[in-house]
C-alpha cells in the first residue's frame, strides 16, 4: 500500500472514529440530562456531608495543635535517592512546559501580550535568581539580616557571581541578549517566551543542582506544576486557580497560627527575619505582577501559571538561612493541608456513589435514608472529636473495645457527661443540614450546571489539586493523631483490617521464621525466677540521651567525662558489649521498655498500641509505684501515646515538671537541673513513705545543639565550626554531675543499699569530627551503637565486668531476673537476661538506612537496598582487664551482607498481631523444642 493510500486510510479511520465518539458523547449527555436534577440532589447532600466533616476535622486540628507542634516542628535529614533526581528534573520539565503553554496562550491574545508577559517573567526570574544566590548554606540575605555584612558589601559577592564564579550571570545575560536579537532580526519576537522557557530550564539544570537536596519541596512544587499545566491546557476559568491559591494561603496561615505560642522564637512577633522578608516580598511581587497582567491583557493565562509560580517562590527560595528547614517544612504542611481531609473526601465520595447508584435504580426514590446515613456519620465524627478533646486520642478500635468490655451501667456513667454536648451539636448540625437542603430545592440545577461537562473543567482542576497535594502530603508529612476520617480510623485499627494487611502466620510458619531469624527466645522457654527468690529492691533507671561508650571514661574513654560517677565504680557492674537496637530515641525506648524490637515507623508502636506488658506494668504488678521524669516533651514522636495506660503513677515532662522554673528552657525542653531537683524531692518522699518504687529518668541532654550546659562544665572549647565534639564532652560532664547527684541523693536518703540502679542510653551521636556527618538516625556501625550499661546491684558490692553481648531488648528481662520477678507467662519477649548463657540467636541493630546484625561474636553491617563490601567486623570477648568493647577487622572478610528485609517484614507482622501470637504461642512456650 502506498503512503498516500495509508494516509487516506488513516484519515478515513479517524473520520469514522470521530462520529462514533461524538455519538457516545451525545448519548452520555442525554442520559446525564435526564438524571441531572436527580443527581444534583444527591451531589448537594454529599458536598454538604463533606463540608461538615471538614469543619469537624478543623476543630480537631486546632485541638491537637500542641501534639501537631511536637510532631512537626522539628525536622530530620533524609536519605538521598533516585526520587531526588526525579523531582528535580521533573521540575525542570514542568517549568519549561508551563512557560511554553503560557507563551501559546499569550500569543493567541496578541504580540503586545507576549512582550509584556515576557518582560514580567524576566523580572520575576531576576528577583528569583537574586534570592537564590548563596555562599555555603547561607543566602546573601542572611548575613545582612544578622548584621554580619552591610548591603554595600554585597557588591563584591554579586560581582563575583556575575563575572568570576558560577552561575556567571553576565554570560547568561549576554547569551540571552544574542538569542533575543536573533529572534528580533528574523521577526520571530512572538517566540520570546519560548526562548525564556528554554533558558530557564537550562539555567536550573546547570546552576541549581543544590536543589537536589530539597526533595519534599520539589515534589510539592511539581504537583503545582502539573496543576498549572492542566489549567493552561484546558483554559480553565481563573476563579478555580485563584480559589486554590486562596485555599493554600489559608492552609499556611492555619498551620502557623496553630503553632504560634509553642515556640515564640519562630512565630508571630519573633519570626525569623529572613523568612519574613523572603515570603513577604514574594507575595508582594507576585501580587504586583498579577495586577500588571490584568492591566496588560493576559490575565487569564497568568492565572493558570500563578499556582506554580507561588509554590516555586515560597518553597524554593525559603532555603539557606537559619531555621530555613523548619519554616520550609511548615510551608509544605500548609500547602498539603488537604491530606488531613482525604478520609472525609473518600467517605463522602463513596456515599455519593452509593446514592447515585440508588438513583439510577430508582430515579424518583426518596433520599431520606441517605440523610439518615449522613447524620450517623456526623454523629460518629462528633463522638471521635469529643474523645480527642477529652482523652487526646481517637475513637479507634482499642478505645471501642475498652468500652465494650465494661458493663452497660459503667458505659453509661462514662459517656453520660459528654452526651448532652454531642447531642446538642448534632441537633444543630441536623437543623443546618435540613435548612440547606430546603434552600437547595429552589435552585434551578439545569441553569446552574449549564450545558454540561465544559463548565465542570475548573471544578475538575480543583478536585485534582486537592487529591494530588493531599496524596503528596500523606506521603511526605509524618502522620499524627489528626490523620484519617473517624470511620476509617476505626476500620484501620480493627482486627479484620490488621489480619488483611498483615496476614497471621500459623504456628509452624511462625516458629520456623523466628528460628531462621535467630529469635530463639520467642519459641524456647527462658529460665524463670520463682516467687520465693524475689528481692524487695527499689529500681532507678537512668536512660540517657545520645550517649555512647567512645567518650565515657568508665568504658575506656580518654576524655575524663565521668569523674563524679567514678566514685561509685566499686559498686558497679559494667557491660561493655551492650548495643542500641535503633538509632532513634523513641525506637530505643520501645526496645528497652518492652523487650521487643522496634520497626522503622514509630507509629506502629506509639499511636497504634502494641498490647505488650512493658517494664512499667511488670513492676507495677509486683507492688512497685512507678514514676517517670522526662526533660523533653511527651508528645514528641508519640511518646505519650506509648506511655498511656502503662501503669505509671506519676509522669512529668518539660511542661509539667514539679517545682518553680529557675532556668530558661533549652532547645529540647528543660535544663537537667530542673528535672534533677524534682527527682531528688521525689526520692526524699519515697524514703519517707517507705514505698517500693521504680523511678525512670530520661534526660534531654546531651542532644544537639548542646545548648543547655551550665558555665561550670564548659571545659572544652569549640574550635572547628562543624565539629561539635567539645560541646558534647561538656554535656557529658554535666550529665555525670546529674547522675552522680541522683546516686548521692539515694545514699543520703538511705536508699542506695536497697536500690537497683541501672544506667544506660538510647543511641550514639555523630559529632562532625574530621568533616564527618552530624546527628543520628540513619547510621549504624559497631562504635556508634556501643552504648553503656551500668548496673549497681547491692548484692554485688564490688566492681565487675560482664562480657555478655546484648542489646536494649535484653534490659527488661535482665532487670526482672535481678529482682527475682518472673516475666508474664502470657507474653512474648525478644530479649533475654544477660546473665544467661549465650544461645544461638541474632541481635538486630537498626536505623532508617543502615543496619547491623550480631551473630555470636560477629557483627555485620549493611545498608538497605545496597550491598556493601568489607563490612564484616569481628567482635572479641572481653576480659576483666578491659572496659571497652574491642573490635577488629583483622578477621575474614565477606561481601555477603545479610538482608534486613526478612526481619523488617517479620517484625512488622509480629507487632501488628502481637496479641494473637501471644495467645497462639502460650501453650507452645511451655513445650520443649
Amino acid at each position: 500500500m502506498s503512503s498516500i493510500e495509508k494516509s487516506n486510510s488513516k484519515t478515513s479511520e479517524s473520520c469514522s472514529a470521530e462520529p462514533a465518539l461524538a455519538g457516545l458523547f451525545v448519548k452520555f449527555s442525554g442520559w446525564f440530562s435526564k438524571r441531572q436534577e436527580s443527581f444534583a440532589a444527591v451531589g448537594i447532600r454529599a458536598v454538604l456531608l463533606f463540608g461538615i466533616l471538614c469543619v469537624i476535622k478543623l476543630v480537631m486540628l486546632v485541638g491537637f495543635r500542641r501534639h501537631l507542634y511536637e510532631i512537626h516542628w522539628r525536622v530530620t535529614g533524609q536519605a538521598f535517592t533516585w526520587i531526588n533526581y526525579a523531582a528535580f528534573y521533573g521540575f525542570v520539565v514542568l517549568l519549561v512546559l508551563n512557560l511554553w503553554r503560557f507563551s501559546k496562550r499569550c500569543q493567541a491574545i496578541g504580540s503586545g501580550s507576549v512582550r509584556s508577559a515576557n518582560n514580567i517573567v524576566l523580572t520575576l526570574a531576576a528577583f528569583f535568581i537574586l534570592l537564590t544566590l548563596h555562599a555555603g548554606d547561607k543566602n546573601y540575605l542572611s548575613p545582612v539580616m544578622t548584621g554580619i555584612l552591610s548591603i554595600p558589601s554585597l557588591g563584591w559577592y554579586l560581582a563575583c557571581d556575575f563575572l568570576f564564579r558560577p552561575p556567571y550571570l553576565a554570560a547568561w545575560i549576554v547569551a540571552y541578549a544574542i538569542a533575543y536579537t536573533i529572534l528580533a532580526v528574523t521577526r520571530r519576537k512572538h517566540l520570546a517566551l519560548d526562548l525564556t522557557a528554554l533558558f530557564a530550564g537550562v539555567y536550573v539544570i546547570l546552576s541549581l543542582q543544590d536543589w537536589l537536596q530539597f526533595r519534599d519541596a520539589l515534589i510539592i512544587v511539581d504537583c503545582f506544576g502539573i496543576i498549572s499545566l492542566v489549567g493552561l491546557l484546558r483554559q480553565s476559568r481563573c476563579i478555580w486557580s485563584l480559589g486554590w491559591i486562596a485555599a493554600s494561603l489559608l492552609g499556611i496561615g492555619l498551620v502557623f497560627s496553630m503553632f504560634t505560642g509553642w515556640n515564640t522564637v519562630w512565630f508571630f512577633g519573633r519570626m525569623n527575619p529572613e523568612f519574613l522578608v523572603i515570603s513577604g516580598s514574594s507575595l508582594v511581587v507576585l501580587g504586583g505582577v498579577s495586577l500588571l497582567a490584568r492591566r496588560c491583557g493576559f490575565w487569564k493565562p497568568w492565572c493558570g501559571l500563578l499556582p506554580f509560580a507561588l509554590a516555586t517562590f515560597l518553597l524554593l527560595i525559603n532555603v539557606n538561612y537559619g531555621s530555613s528547614a523548619n519554616y520550609n517544612h511548615l510551608l509544605r504542611i500548609g500547602f498539603t493541608l488537604s491530606h488531613y481531609f482525604l478520609g472525609e473526601f473518600v467517605v463522602s465520595f463513596f456515599a455519593l456513589l452509593i446514592a447515585m447508584a440508588y438513583r439510577c435504580w430508582r430515579p424518583r426514590g426518596n433520599l431520606l435514608w441517605f440523610d439518615f446515613v449522613c447524620l450517623i456519620l456526623l454523629a460518629w465524627s462528633l463522638a471521635d472529636l469529643r474523645v480527642a478533646q477529652v482523652l487526646e486520642t481517637r475513637l479507634d478500635w482499642s478505645a471501642l473495645s475498652l468500652a465494650w468490655g465494661e458493663t452497660p451501667r459503667m458505659m453509661w456513667r462514662m459517656t453520660a457527661p459528654y452526651l448532652p454536648l454531642i447531642t446538642g451539636v448534632l441537633a444543630a448540625l441536623a437543623i443546618v443540614y435540613a435548612l440547606v437542603l430546603r434552600l437547595v430545592r429552589r435552585i434551578d440545577f439545569t441553569a446552574a450546571i449549564g450545558s454540561g461537562p465544559k463548565q465542570l473543567g475548573g471544578a475538575f482542576i480543583f478536585i485534582l489539586s486537592f487529591l494530588m497535594l493531599g496524596l503528596a502530603g500523606n506521603w511526605l508529612v509524618d502522620r499524627d493523631k489528626a490523620n484519617g476520617q473517624s470511620l476509617l480510623v476505626l476500620a484501620e485499627t480493627s482486627p479484620l483490617w490488621r489480619r488483611a494487611a498483615y496476614p497471621v502466620m500459623d504456628k509452624t510458619n511462625f516458629i520456623e521464621t523466628a528460628r531462621e531469624l535467630g529469635m530463639t527466645q520467642l519459641v524456647e522457654p527462658s529460665a524463670s525466677t520463682g516467687s520465693d527468690s524475689k528481692r524487695d529492691l527499689n529500681v532507678v533507671l537512668i536512660f540517657q540521651e545520645s550517649t555512647y561508650n567512645k567518650y565515657l571514661s568508665l568504658f575506656g574513654g580518654t576524655e575524663g567525662t565521668q569523674p563524679l560517677l567514678s566514685r561509685y565504680k566499686d559498686q558497679m557492674e559494667l557491660f561493655p558489649n551492650f548495643y542500641s537496637n535503633f538509632a532513634g530515641s523513641i525506637h530505643a525506648r520501645f526496645a528497652a521498655f518492652t523487650g521487643l524490637y522496634p520497626v522503622l515507623s514509630y507509629e506502629a508502636f506509639t499511636m497504634k498500641r502494641v498490647p505488650v506488658k512493658s517494664i512499667f506494668e511488670v513492676l507495677h504488678e509486683n507492688g512497685y509505684r512507678n514514676s517517670l521524669f522526662y526533660s523533653s516533651f511527651f508528645d514528641y514522636t508519640g511518646f505519650r501515646d506509648f506511655l498511656h495506660n502503662r501503669d505509671i503513677d506519676e509522669m512529668y515532662d518539660a511542661d509539667t515538671m514539679p517545682g518553680e522554673r529557675k532556668t530558661p528552657s533549652v532547645s529540647w525542653g528543660l535544663h537537667e537541673d530542673e528535672t534533677l531537683r524534682a527527682i531528688q524531692n521525689r526520692i526524699k518522699q519515697y524514703a519517707a513513705e517507705r514505698q517500693k518504687f521504680f523511678l525512670t529518668y530520661i534526660p534531654a541532654a546531651p542532644h544537639n545543639p548542646f545548648d543547655g550546659t551550665p558555665a561550670r562544665f564548659r571545659k572544652h572549647q569549640k574550635e572547628n565550626f562543624n565539629d561539635f565534639t567539645p560541646l558534647y564532652l561538656n554535656e557529658l560532664l554535666y550529665m555525670d554531675w546529674v547522675i552522680a547527684s541522683i546516686c548521692d541523693q539515694l545514699k543520703e536518703s538511705g536508699l542506695l543499699e536497697n536500690t537497683l540502679v541501672v544506667i544506660t542510653s538510647d543511641h550514639g551521636e555523630m559529632l562532625g569530627a574530621n568533616g564527618g556527618p552530624i546527628g543520628h538516625g540513619w547510621a549504624v556501625n559497631p562504635e556508634l551503637t556501643n552504648i553503656p550499661l551500668i548496673i549497681m546491684d547491692p548484692a554485688h558490692p564490688q566492681f565487675r565486668l560482664n562480657s555478655s553481648i546484648g542489646s536494649q531488648v535484653d534490659l527488661l528481662p535482665t532487670i526482672a531476673k535481678r529482682l527475682g520477678i518472673s516475666l508474664p507467662q502470657d507474653q512474648l519477649y525478644q530479649g533475654k537476661p544477660l546473665e544467661e548463657e549465650e544461645t544461638n540467636r541474632a541481635i538486630y541493630l537498626n536505623s532508617f538506612r543502615e543496619y547491623g546484625i550480631i551473630e555470636g561474636s560477629r557483627m555485620t553491617c549493611g545498608e538497605r537496598g545496597v550491598s556493601r563490601s568489607n563490612d564484616t567486623l569481628e567482635l572479641f570477648p572481653l576480659t576483666n582487664r578491659i572496659t571497652s568493647s574491642v573490635l577488629s577487622d583483622a578477621g575474614s572478610k565477606s561481601n555477603q551482607v545479610p538482608a534486613i528485609e526478612a526481619f523488617d517484614n517479620f517484625q512488622e507482622n509480629f507487632l501488628r498481631n502481637y496479641a494473637h501470637y501471644c495467645e497462639m504461642m502460650h501453650a507452645e512456650k511451655r513445650t520443649d523444642f
